[in-house]
């Protein structure tokens, strides 16, 4: 059972993961890719078990090395895509961090993985949650929410009907 387990977290975070990288293309700005990723982030397997699987492992992780392993590993994997994009942000001059990169990619980590549970539970609406996480970037890198949710707007009305 532990196996299974741990596999299906390590699946759904994989999925995960997959949901943000197919959010951005290489040709957008620092900003869009930031505006799309926070928009994946919040929004990425709601549609699905994807979000739910991963919280309801969560619990696990406080006994089980292995579980701890593979959250440990989704949250430097995301931390690594807020990363990237923050420091090709900060280099075309897009963003002024007021923190260590670094710290900023944990920062919008954890209340997305916070925020997201609130969803799931019905505390919370994605529109909230998404308002929030904009908000909070736009703070801590010194632009405006209002170009964030811009982007989001544009790709969601470019976004094909499923």
């Amino acid at each position: 059972m532990r196996l299974c387990a741990c596999g299906s977290a390590a699946l759904a975070g994989g999925a995960f993961l997959e949901k943000l990288a197919d959010s951005v293309d290489p040709g957008m700005s620092p900003t869009a890719r930031l505006a799309a990723v926070i928009s994946a982030g919040t929004t990425a397997g709601l549609d699905d078990d994807v979000s739910r699987i991963l919280y309801e492992y969560w619990p696990h992780m406080l006994r089980d090395a292995e579980q701890r392993r593979i959250q440990e590993e989704l949250t430097a994997a995301q931390e690594r895509v807020y990363r990237e994009i923050i420091d090709a942000g900060t280099r075309t001059g897009e963003f002024s961090p007021l923190l260590d990169p670094a710290k900023i990619a944990r920062t919008m980590v954890a209340p997305e993985d916070g925020l997201v549970m609130d969803v799931l539970a019905g505390s919370a609406s994605s529109e909230y949650v998404l308002d929030l996480m904009v908000s909070l970037a736009a703070a801590l890198l010194g632009i405006k929410a209002e170009i964030l949710l811009e982007f989001i707007a544009a790709r969601s009305v470019s976004a094909p009907a499923s």
